[in-house]
């Protein structure tokens, strides 16, 4: 149930609009992982910057991670560093995607570099929903 779950801001691990979240991500998701009760990582309205992540479980607890802003890739792929998905959730059991927001592939530019590739990724993950996303 996530209508008694922690909350965790994205601006509490120092995410804030207009710049890369990234590092931001990677802890609130840390904490998020090692809670032993539900959590909602929550990223408010805004445009952000989001790196190549693999975020992976199993985690103890479900997580819901809720986004009302704007969460874009890098346009340039060699910032991608290798990966070859922007996000990548591995070992989930109990994740939902969630909010008003927009994930942003960038895929006009992207595309245009012949660099693209898969946006998103799953493995080994079981109970996954998305809700009202926006790709």
């Amino acid at each position: 149930d996530y209508g008694a779950a922690q909350v965790l801001d994205i601006s509490k691990f120092g995410g804030a609009p207009n710049s890369d979240i990234t590092q931001a991500f990677a802890s609130a998701w840390k904490e998020a992982c090692a809670s032993t009760t539900a959590v909602k990582i929550v990223i408010p309205s805004g445009t952000y910057k989001l790196n190549a992540i693999d975020v992976k479980g199993p985690c103890k607890a479900p997580i819901e991670v809720q986004v009302d802003g704007t969460i874009q890739a890098p346009t340039n792929q060699d910032e991608i560093k290798g990966a070859d998905q922007w996000v990548k959730f591995s070992y989930m059991d109990s994740l939902t995607l969630s909010g008003k927001g927009v994930y942003d592939g960038q895929g006009a530019t992207v595309w245009k570099q012949k660099a693209g590739g898969p946006a998103w990724s799953g493995k080994k993950s079981n109970k996954v929903f998305m809700v009202n996303i926006n790709l």
